[in-house]
């Protein structure tokens, strides 16, 4: 299912999937699974949740910048994280 929230466009997951746990307590691996998580809330295939910027992430990263006409790079950052949360928590209402 496609959703707008504001001008972002995503697609809503019906699975709730528990949180995976980082090994680490690195803030950069923390973001990274927080970002793969919502990539997967919002039916995007990050690959493992593994706190690894590797190439499904960074590919589920760049499809979610394209389908919200945002610029592409496929990097990790708090700014990007921001849009998901705010598109999953749309999705959650």
């Amino acid at each position: 299912m496609i959703v707008m929230a504001g001008n972002l466009k995503h697609k809503c997951c019906c699975d709730n999937q528990d949180t995976v746990q980082a090994m680490s307590t690195t803030p950069l691996v923390e973001l990274i699974i927080a970002i793969q998580n919502a990539l997967v809330m919002l039916g995007y295939e990050p690959g493992r949740t593994d706190g690894v910027l590797g190439p499904a992430t960074s590919q589920a990263i760049r499809q979610f910048q394209t389908d919200n006409k945002l610029d592409i790079d496929g990097q990790a950052s708090y700014a990007l994280f921001n849009l998901l949360y705010l598109a999953k928590k749309h999705c959650e209402q």
